[in-house]
């Protein structure tokens, strides 16, 4: 949910309109603390090793309460056209997830 909401809030509104897909080639997570049905949680989304064709989406899960730091992990995101060939990301959309780059 959070991936999906960043994409159309922050990246392109309406994902069908690009030239391309976007393929998730690689996922991970890391639970730092427990957690419980109904939980209220913030999600805090970055981006970080940006490339031509590739970057990785970054979650950082937070206690919405006490904003102590409960699962942080990332997805691997890959760029293709719409037969799945690789290619690279369009300027503009480059541009938008450069903003949200995660500071070293």
């Amino acid at each position: 949910m959070c991936r999906e909401a960043w994409f159309s809030e922050c990246i392109f509104e309406n994902m069908f309109e690009l030239d391309g897909v976007f393929i998730t080639k690689q996922a991970h997570n890391e639970y730092k603390g427990e957690t419980y049905p109904f939980q209220k949680l913030k999600c805090v989304v970055s981006t970080k090793n940006i490339k031509n064709a590739s970057f990785d989406v970054v979650f950082e899960f937070f206690d919405a309460d006490s904003g102590q730091l409960v699962s942080e992990g990332y997805q691997t995101i890959v760029y293709a056209s719409k037969t799945k060939k690789i290619q690279r990301l369009e300027h503009h959309i480059l541009n938008r997830i450069k903003q949200y780059q995660k500071a070293a």
